[in-house]
């Protein structure tokens, strides 16, 4: 009994051995150009994790550095109620200029995008008014030429004129509003006038389908789930 004990235990111990060892190579390898040396991009991912990190990985790398990431939710709605349920606000607005800044001491980027509000489906927010969406990523230029991207796929980034529905909330830590659930609450209208382009990174996201059934449908499946919520919610 303790051999076979001692043996599944060290098969465990190999097991998050593995685990962590692999992690760190994994994630280098999703943001690695082609081309790229692993040891001289490892080198730049260590150096964009400290303060200014951005700026000095772009300085190391001849100008410029761009790095992707996921960022999936921990949550995922399986349906529309719900989805509608964790958003304070949903409105239809159409992007209108957009300024990224620099957060976390240098080594991440968020953008602002202001947007004019044409149709108000649920919140307080008035139609004609401007509001703030915050989306993680962006592209910052330095004072010294050099550039730094940052991509999250799962918010994605915003077209100035396009035609958006969102399903935002926001919260007293920080200005502006942000999707209720990452890549599940943004849908750009096309101006066919018909087409929903749901930005859902997963393939396996059930509102896809839903969303496909065109605007007209798509705006009037939400609006008839607001309607349904109790007073306080709406």
């Amino acid at each position: 009994m303790k051999i076979g004990r001692f043996s599944a235990l060290t098969k465990i111990y190999v097991l998050l051995s593995v685990v962590f060892f692999a992690i760190p190579g994994w994630l280098s390898a999703q943001t690695q150009p082609a081309g790229t040396s692993q040891p001289g991009y490892a080198r730049l991912l260590l150096e964009a994790r400290k303060p200014d990190g951005l700026h000095k990985a772009a300085q190391l790398n001849g100008g410029f550095y761009s790095k992707t990431i996921e960022g999936t939710p921990w949550f995922q709605a399986d349906t529309f109620e719900s989805l509608v349920k964790e958003s304070q606000d949903i409105f239809i607005a159409v992007p209108t200029k957009q300024q990224s800044f620099l957060i976390d001491n240098g080594r991440n980027i968020e953008t602002e995008y202001s947007v004019r509000v044409e149709r108000v489906l649920k919140g307080p927010i008035k139609s004609g008014a401007h509001e703030s969406i915050r989306l993680r990523g962006g592209k910052i230029v330095y004072a010294d030429g050099t550039v730094a991207e940052v991509y999250v796929r799962a918010d994605g980034d915003l077209s100035v004129g396009h035609r958006y529905l969102f399903m935002t909330k926001q919260t007293p830590e920080v200005s502006g509003r942000r999707p209720a659930v990452a890549d599940q609450s943004i849908y750009e209208l096309a101006k066919d006038g018909k087409t929903v382009f749901a930005r859902s990174t997963s393939p396996l996201d059930p509102l896809k389908k839903s969303a496909s059934t065109g605007q007209s449908k798509f705006i009037e499946m939400i609006s008839s789930i607001i309607s349904k919520e109790p007073p306080s919610q709406k």
